[in-house]
């Protein structure tokens, strides 16, 4: 059954990846607002964000204690770096930075965990929680694409995914300026398929068993 769009919001990567795996699900949360469950994962995520951002403010001088202890080090390192956290970025269509991801000009929205500048790079950091799950690599380029957007001279950009529940090293991509403008034309493309959408009709996978929107789970979904 079609339906109107009337999706106008600005996207971001969470809502362009709904898109590209189901158009009815991102219908149901980001045109009808639909409300999904939060796990207790997702739960437990959101109070380690918000334990590692006062630390590395030096609003509380404790480290998280609810992590993997290899990773102690890495944030006192981190903290001696004067990083700034939660930085909530927001570009036009012409990936013009913004001084607020409100203003009405907003396309993109991309939340930065951490981010330094040193020696003419720009680091950003995403912490992770959980099992150690490889960084979807276009996910990476988005990140390093917008934050490419505020900080045009920088030589590169370096991103690092943190699993804070794993013995694991930080992984880390880098990008030169080139390739991130190759990035953001690639992306502009992609995005525009979530406003000229009109059908919005389900995509069965494997991944209905996981949303909450699906008929084993007593969701509007048929499938």
């Amino acid at each position: 059954m079609a339906h109107s769009s009337n999706f106008k919001d600005p996207w971001g990567w969470s809502k362009l990846e709904t898109y590209e795996q189901c158009p009815q699900r991102f219908k149901f949360r980001y045109i009808n607002k639909l409300k999904e469950p939060d796990s207790p994962a997702l739960k437990r995520g959101s109070i380690i964000h918000k334990a590692v951002e006062n630390y590395l403010n030096g609003w509380n001088n404790e480290l998280p204690k609810d992590i993997h202890k290899v990773w102690l080090p890495r944030l006192k390192d981190l903290k001696a770096k004067s990083p700034m956290t939660e930085a909530a970025w927001g570009v036009d269509k012409k990936w013009k930075p913004l001084p607020d991801w409100f203003h009405p000009d907003t396309w993109l929205r991309a939340k930065s965990d951490v981010y330094y500048l040193e020696e003419a790079e720009l680091n950003l950091i995403d912490m992770k929680t959980g099992k150690f799950r490889e960084p979807s690599s276009e996910q990476i380029e988005l990140y390093a694409g917008t934050g490419f957007s505020f900080f045009p001279q920088v030589t590169a950009v370096n991103v690092s995914f943190w699993f804070l529940d794993q013995n694991v090293p930080p992984t880390k991509t880098v990008y030169t300026p080139s390739e991130l403008k190759a990035v953001q034309k690639m992306f502009g493309k992609r995005s525009e398929k979530l406003y000229k959408e009109k059908a919005f009709e389900p995509k069965p996978s494997g991944l209905c068993r996981y949303c909450s929107f699906s008929r084993q789970k007593g969701g509007l979904c048929k499938y």
